[in-house]
């Protein structure tokens, strides 16, 4: 029996959506794997952790420690401009024994009584401080004809504000005729003490004298023991 010949079945749409649903699955499962995988990875932080800042140290740590380092990098330094302050000092006082008006001696006794403040511990609560103070620790065992001369000896200053009471005291005292000066250990107080009578001279002779005779002894003794530490340290 003759007639069209009947289309044959195509067998191979079930395979094409069995390849589709294989490749979703596929697809679906490698992105699983990779959302667990990144759930189960710790997180590392690429940012540095902080430092403390300059605020977090105390101010007075800071201060003590930068204090420290500069005595111990070059404790040859301090004494040198020690004796260079003491120099001026002396200079200036001599300078007062040879003035030919009295203005030129106010003058020279002033910055006289700056350099010398400037270097002896201030007036104030707490250990004793300052350049001078400073020299003398950081050459204890060569330091002890120093530290006699200028200061006096350091464990006197253990509280500075009894010191200067007692400079004032020994200064209100002063009279032409008896010279309390002495009652003071520190060579530098004393030469402090004559500079301050010299700017309160009310002639050129006096003032002359306040310096030539008392004043530029004093600065010349403590000159000489900073000159000999600067020697036995060999910061000379």
């Amino acid at each position: 029996m003759s007639g069209a010949a009947r289309p044959s079945p195509d067998r191979s749409a079930p395979f094409a959506a069995f390849e589709l649903e294989r490749r979703f699955a596929t697809t679906l499962l490698v992105s699983v794997i990779v959302l667990l995988a990144a759930a189960c990875t710790p997180t590392v932080s690429t940012t540095s952790p902080p430092r403390p800042s300059d605020a977090s140290v105390p101010a007075s740590t800071a201060a003590a420690a930068s204090a420290t380092v500069a005595v111990t990098a070059d404790p040859c330094a301090a004494t040198r401009r020690l004796v260079i302050a003491l120099e001026r000092a002396d200079t200036r006082m001599r300078a007062i024994a040879a003035a030919t008006d009295l203005s030129e001696t106010k003058a020279a006794a002033k910055e006289v009584d700056s350099v010398l403040r400037a270097i002896l511990p201030g007036d104030s609560d707490g250990p004793p401080t300052g350049a001078l103070v400073d020299v003398v620790k950081a050459g204890r065992s060569d330091g002890q004809e120093l530290d006699e001369v200028a200061l006096g000896g350091l464990a006197s200053w253990a509280d500075p504000r009894v010191r200067w009471a007692e400079w004032r005291q020994v200064l209100s005292e002063w009279r032409p005729v008896r010279n309390t000066m002495p009652r003071l250990a520190s060579h530098l107080l004393r030469a402090l003490g004559w500079a301050q009578l010299v700017m309160d001279a009310g002639d050129l002779r006096a003032a002359r004298e306040l310096a030539s005779v008392h004043g530029q002894l004093h600065t010349r003794l403590s000159l000489d023991a900073a000159r000999a530490h600067a020697d036995s340290t060999r910061c000379g």
